[in-house]
Order: structure tokens, then sequence, then C-alpha cells
């Protein structure tokens, strides 16, 4: 007697998501309000978004680059420090560099913004947050 057995394969397709992407960073700064807006594009996929601002580099150098410090990196508005979603718009951060790191330009060329996308499922170990703001709620990174 034969026995009869079905075997059945079930391939299960493999949905490549893209991890979030950051590119074109820009930053400027007014040059009479000293506000800085710093530009970029996330692709891929949502992500959760911080900054940093690094300084001490000889023009256009690819190295020597250091933060200005968690300290200084309080006060930024806008699609930073909190989950941001993709798309071909243009995102904007918004800083005032004289109130929270007073007296401090950003030379061209030799202070830079480093923007960094972290995937929702992924975010940083921790953020600082200012709850007590009136307007809105500061979660600069620590």
């Amino acid at each position: 007697m034969k026995k009869l057995m079905t075997v059945s394969f079930v391939a299960f397709a493999s949905i490549a998501q893209a991890l979030p992407e950051i590119s074109s960073v820009t930053m400027s700064q007014n040059h009479f309000t000293r506000k800085v807006t710093i530009e970029y594009l996330l692709r891929g996929e949502d992500a959760v978004v911080t900054v940093d601002i690094q300084t001490n580099a000889l023009a256009g150098a690819d190295s020597g680059w250091v933060s200005i410090g968690a300290e200084n990196l309080i006060g930024f508005v806008g699609d930073v420090n909190r989950k941001v979603s993709h798309g071909e718009n243009v995102r904007t951060i918004k800083w005032n560099p004289d109130t929270y790191w007073p007296g401090h330009t950003l030379p061209a060329r030799t202070t830079r913004a480093i923007v960094t996308a972290w995937a929702t499922n992924a975010p940083p170990d921790w953020l600082v947050c200012e709850l007590t703001a009136p307007y809105d709620v500061r979660c600069p990174m620590a």
C-alpha cells in the first residue's frame, strides 16, 4: 500500500523596506538675526530625526570636526527631535544659536549640521525633554 504524502511549501515574499535616508542637508545663518535654518530631505521611511552641530575643522576638511556639545544643542524647532514623515518635501529645522550658544556665529564651511535619521523601531537611546516650555516641548539630544 502506497502512502500519499502532500508537502506544501509556502513562500514568503520578503518585503524590502527602505531604510530612512537623509540627503541634501543645507545650513544657513541669517547675518542680521543670527537665526539658523537647516534643511534636508528624508526618504525611505518615517524616522526619528536628530541633529548635531559640529565645528573646529579647517574649511572644507573631512576630519577634525567636533560637536559643540549637548548642552548647546537646545532650542531646535521644526522637523527634529521627533518622528518625521518621509517624502519629497524639504524638511526644516530652525535654531537661534545666539540664545542657546551665546556669542557664536556659524562660519560657512567651518560649521556643519549632522542630521541623523533613526528607524522608528530603533530610535536613539534617550532624549532629554523640557516639558515646562510654555509653547513647545523641546527635546535636545544629550
